[in-house]
């Protein structure tokens, strides 16, 4: 059996890098490499997830997924399209054709927006980046 972790982040990347968005399927798992080009996604495990959610019967996983770019505006589109293509999203999504899918031992049940992130992140004496994004809470379920 896969790990729901696991699955979760391959499912993301899959279904982030396929869509349509300023990051153009510039998409990452846990930090971007050094000097790539801008607009891009960005996501990781939230530090507040309790390993007890991760390894349960029905895992809840919460994942920090942020659009990072050089303007605000970008930063806040990007944001605004990965909230349009994540939240409240699940099974009943992915059957009529939209949402990330799980893998065969695992689906992705639902999925909700739960805190923003914003940091506006200085670069020494060259400018400042944008951090745009929310927190979202995913529940997984062991296919049957």
């Amino acid at each position: 059996m896969t790990d729901p972790l696991d699955m979760l982040f391959e499912s993301m990347r899959t279904y982030l890098s396929a869509a349509t968005g300023v990051w153009e399927g510039r998409v990452y798992v846990d930090r971007a490499p050094a000097k790539k080009v801008r607009p891009y996604i960005v996501y990781f495990m939230a530090s507040d997830t309790d390993l007890n959610e991760i390894v349960g019967v029905d895992p809840m996983i919460v994942l920090s997924v942020k659009c990072v770019a050089e303007t605000r505006q970008a930063a806040f589109l990007g944001s605004a399209q990965i909230t349009a293509l994540l939240n409240d999203k699940g099974q009943q999504q992915v059957a009529a054709g939209g949402g990330p899918i799980g893998d065969d031992d695992w689906e992705i049940s639902t999925i909700s927006e739960d805190r923003g992130i914003y940091i506006p992140d200085r670069l020494g004496e060259t400018g400042t980046v944008y951090h745009r994004g929310h927190q979202y809470e995913f529940r997984i379920g062991e296919k049957a």
